[in-house]
């Protein structure tokens, strides 16, 4: 699912394997994409739709009065999207499942 979404981010011969860094570096990473602001744009786009849709038809539930019937399928929507969206939501997630469960 990450690469039928954000496959993108490693084709289209945007960088060589020894253009992109190979250890969590932070200037590292921001020399590489610092020189592709198109792309840094479209995957922010990309992540910012994503969860604001998200966040858009869970509000929408909660002035319903739905949030508890609807909670197990955005649960499932939510999982989806984070895993469409690859390992740059890894930290998202894992303070996600640490609010839920401390809910």
């Amino acid at each position: 699912a990450f690469t039928r979404c954000s496959g993108y981010l490693f084709e289209e011969g945007l960088a060589t394997e020894g253009d992109l860094p190979t250890a969590y570096d932070i200037p590292g990473i921001a020399r590489v994409y610092g020189r592709r602001p198109l792309l840094v744009l479209r995957r922010s786009l990309q992540i910012g739709t994503s969860f604001g849709r998200w966040f858009a038809l869970r509000y929408l539930d909660s002035l319903n009065d739905r949030a508890d019937d609807m909670f197990e399928i955005r649960a499932a929507q939510l999982r989806r999207i984070l895993l469409e969206l690859g390992p740059v939501c890894f930290l998202f997630q894992c303070v996600l499942v640490h609010v839920l469960v401390h809910v």
